[in-house]
């Protein structure tokens, strides 16, 4: 009896021994990864429904599915940069510890930044006004017409990828400016996503049935892009999250209206 006792005792000793050197090591991951968040740099750009501003609250599916990030990481939340795409993209580029979103994650982009994610995805397309006759059959047609989108975003970057001219493109700071220029006849298209579309036309009080989509151009992906330099701990931390929460993110798209295809 005494002997088994004795292995008993060594046994919970064991176990409780490894589990207070896992929950030591839980710890510092931990307090190493607030330190990572706390020097991080959020950033930005206003484009519904990812980012926007309603009633001076910034909110949006990447604000919301971000904070249930820091929650369920029992991290706090912090002041999030909203600024022209171009700035934003730049900070990124040049400023350690930064991370811009929502960004399309395409072959060009893929080594350049570290990548959590999908939030969701965009469906980008040219939209006409519904009166304007426009005859595209395949993609070297889009030539033939002058078209308006975000400067730098992957809007003009799919267009210039096709060779589209510069002289017909008209660069704009966000995609409220980008669809006035096809409000205001400025321009024969504007290129943007589908809910990028849906979430304008609800903010000018435009009717869609004045409007139409005339082509569709791609259908990429949307993530949390990460400086290069970033640790792995931070964006492992973040994905693994990400990952848990499928349902919210599901719940969140819903609430802000996306259509099924770009979840």
């Amino acid at each position: 009896m005494s002997k088994l006792f004795s292995y008993l005792v060594k046994l919970v000793l064991v176990i409780l021994s490894f589990t207070f050197s896992q929950a030591a090591v839980a710890d510092d991951e931990w307090v190493e990864l607030f330190k990572l968040h706390n020097q991080t740099n959020y950033v930005a750009e206003n484009y519904p429904p990812a980012n926007f501003y309603k009633d001076n609250l910034l909110q949006g599916v990447s604000i919301d599915l971000l904070h249930e990030i820091w929650s369920t990481l029992s991290l706090p939340k912090k002041d999030v940069l909203v600024v022209p795409w171009v700035r934003g993209y730049r900070q990124l580029e040049n400023t350690p510890n930064t991370v811009l979103f929502t960004m399309s994650r395409t072959k060009e982009r893929e080594d350049l930044f570290k990548w959590v994610g999908p939030v969701f995805s965009s469906t980008h397309v040219l939209v006409a006004k519904q009166k304007t006759v426009i005859d595209i059959k395949e993609t070297k047609d889009i030539f033939k017409y002058s078209v308006a989108t975000v400067r730098a975003d992957i809007s003009e970057k799919s267009l210039r990828k096709i060779g589209f001219p510069d002289q017909k493109l008209a660069k704009l700071s966000n995609v409220k400016q980008a669809f006035l220029m096809l409000k205001n006849e400025r321009v024969d298209l504007v290129m943007l996503s589908i809910h990028g579309l849906h979430h304008v036309l609800m903010e000018l009080h435009e009717s869609r049935n004045r409007y139409k989509i005339v082509w569709q151009v791609n259908k990429i992906g949307n993530y949390f892009a990460f400086s290069k330099e970033t640790p792995d701990l931070i964006i492992n931390k973040f994905q693994q999250t990400l990952d848990s929460l499928e349902t919210k993110r599901i719940e969140i798209l819903q609430k802000y209206k996306l259509p099924e295809e770009e979840y």
